[in-house]
């Protein structure tokens, strides 16, 4: 009878295992870093577009074929030196996970990384990049400063440290900010100078009123968002930090868009009727002290107003209806085009060249109707809501017993006499927008409805 043979104890050879270990993880890392990458340009492709795409694209290729093959060769080189008895099936499986492990780990971090880098770096060197720079068409700018809005002042930005900017950027600029003028006056130097693109730089109603001069002209409209809400630079989906719309104007281009008009007043974004005018005033109160105690009053003066049963009564007359629409509403809003309905979309825009103007009413606006009314526009779901009513015109009529209105027009309040008359303006404007943006809307050239102001209104702001 034959003894029973010792069992043999394998001892895998350390050194070759852990060449294997760098092989894989060399694979493991290039590919990791690959997709990131791929991805990144491919979710780049309407900034970052021609031949730094193409040139991306092969260099991609190239660290995923240096990879592969690198990682592929160690491992080979190491598996040929060590006999498949050497290395236990537990060994393999660790290395699987290894894989695995530092795949998806690279693909975290770099995703993660990238992000930061086209944030910061890409951006500048793509605009720096003479091959792909699509410059504004004209680079003299006549700058209106409205160095009071909100952004403005925090930063305690003036016309020098303005004018610093823009220069650097390779603009011959030249900059108003007499405050001693009212704005009505300075805007209509800005339409009258020999600029070819004038830029607002405030809020809404500066960007508002320097539109009101150059409606129907051929001069641009450029905007630096240093407002509160920058509801059209939203819109044009203009960077709102100032330093990045600076560098952005470079990359951007003209395209026309429609303005609204109330008894010979221009609007861009909307007029409002009822709650929100008394909101505005007291909001505009409230900026010389805004601390604590400023903000309690103010949101127990809103939810006040919510509970007050006070309605308006008035007709609404669309495109000369035979028969006029007899309402009582707590609001009424008249938009230069349609608000979209979407996910976190608040009173967001993505059509600004419909040639409609949409009227939205508010039959009733207690605080529960006001909970559910922003509930429904952060879920997208707002423009059935069962106090609300919605139509679309060219031109629009209202009329009220009152002598006067308080009508908040791009989120300036202004006293109005009754009938106020509305009426679109189909690409009164013309304004600079990211390249994206403007290949969407009709440019110069095309036959447009112009708009008869010849200056912007008093009290404009």
């Amino acid at each position: 009878m034959n003894a029973a043979r010792p069992l043999e104890v394998v001892v895998p050879d350390w050194a070759a295992l852990a060449a294997v270990v760098l092989g894989v993880t060399a694979f493991a890392v290039s590919q990791g870093l690959t997709y990131p990458l791929i991805s990144l340009a491919m979710e780049s492709r309407e900034r970052y577009t021609g031949g730094l795409l193409v040139a991306g694209a092969a260099v991609f290729g190239l660290a995923y074929a240096v990879g592969s093959a690198g990682g592929s060769t160690l491992t080979g080189i190491a598996m040929e030196a060590i006999s498949p008895a050497a290395v236990p099936i537990g060994a393999g499986l660790v290395l699987a996970a290894l894989v695995a492990f530092i795949r998806a780990g690279c693909a975290v971090a770099a995703k993660a990384a990238l992000a930061e880098i086209e944030r910061f770096a890409f951006p500048r060197i793509l605009r720096e990049a003479p091959s792909i720079r699509a410059p504004m068409p004209d680079n003299r700018i006549f700058v209106v400063l409205n160095d009071r809005s909100g952004a403005a002042a925090e930063a305690k930005l003036d016309a020098a440290a303005l004018s610093a900017r823009l220069s650097r950027a390779g603009y011959d600029v030249e900059i108003d900010a007499d405050t001693h003028l009212s704005l009505a006056e300075r805007v209509k130097g800005a339409a009258a100078s020999n600029a070819g693109i004038v830029l607002a730089a405030g809020g809404d109603g500066t960007v508002t009123a320097v539109a009101s001069a150059l409606a129907g002209t051929d001069k641009a409209l450029a905007i630096l968002p240093l407002g509160t809400a920058n509801l059209l630079a939203r819109d044009l989906k203009i960077p709102l930090d100032m330093a990045e719309a600076i560098d952005a104007l470079a990359t951007m281009a003209p395209r026309r868009i429609d303005a609204g008009e109330v008894n010979g007043r221009l609007f861009l974004h909307k007029a409002v009727i009822g709650l929100a005018p008394a909101l505005a005033e007291e909001r505009e109160r409230m900026r010389t002290n805004e601390n604590f105690s400023a903000r309690l009053r103010f949101f127990v003066s809103f939810l006040r107003r919510l509970r007050q049963p006070h309605a308006l009564d008035l007709s609404l007359d669309l495109d000369g209806q035979d028969e006029p629409r007899r309402l009582r509403v707590r609001s009424i809003a008249v938009a230069n085009n349609a608000y979209d309905e979407g996910l976190g979309r608040f009173f967001a825009r993505s059509r600004l060249d419909r040639g409609l103007l949409t009227v939205y009413t508010l039959r009733r606006l207690s605080i529960g109707d006001f909970l559910r009314l922003v509930f429904g526009m952060a879920i997208g779901r707002w423009r059935r809501d069962e106090a609300l009513d919605i139509h679309e015109a060219h031109r629009v009529t209202l009329r009220t017993r009152a002598k006067r209105l308080k009508t908040m027009i791009d989120g300036e309040v202004a006293l109005m006499a009754p009938p106020l008359e509305f009426r679109t303006l189909p690409g009164a404007i013309r304004v600079m927008a990211p390249a994206a943006e403007a290949a969407r809307g009709p440019e110069a050239g095309e036959t447009l409805v112009a708009s008869p102001l010849a200056e912007p209104l008093a009290g404009a702001a």
